[in-house]
């Protein structure tokens, strides 16, 4: 782990994070143009970081709108993301509430630019992220 990896893991330990939330990979396509599989790498190493360190993880696919050319490389991303999560101690979003969603809306109703999320946007993006984090507290027997 790196110095802020470290800081981060020690302030969720002092805080009882157990759970870890991550959604990387927009800037990954837009600014840097990551290969699905350098994003996989990146994403994998962060993810057993946590897992190594006793935490779980829930694993949000990085938004995209299937409109805009730019952003279909984080479409590739979520293949990555479904494999990387084993339904033990790394969860993914349900992938085809994900596609179908994006799918439905993607006439700008959800972004202003292709990135950005409206507030609409934003109030979708935030049930599938709770979705995810329920699903995965579940399946670990957390609640019942």
């Amino acid at each position: 782990g790196s110095t802020n990896f470290d800081t981060a893991d020690a302030a969720f330990d002092a805080a009882g994070v157990h759970l870890v939330c991550i959604e990387l990979g927009v800037n990954d396509a837009v600014v840097s143009n990551l290969t699905a599989s350098q994003y996989a790498g990146q994403l994998r190493r962060i993810a057993q970081e946590f897992v190594d360190r006793g935490k779980v993880v829930v694993i949000m696919p990085p938004t995209y709108a299937s409109s805009d050319s730019i952003n279909l490389k984080t479409k590739e991303y979520l293949a990555v993301c479904q494999s990387i999560a084993n339904g033990v101690s790394i969860y993914c979003a349900d992938s085809q509430i994900w596609v179908q969603s994006f799918e439905q809306n993607s006439n700008n109703q959800l972004f202003s630019d292709g990135v950005h999320l409206l507030t609409g946007g934003q109030q979708w993006f935030a049930g599938l992220y709770a979705d995810a984090i329920v699903n995965a507290v579940q399946s670990l027997g957390w609640f019942l």
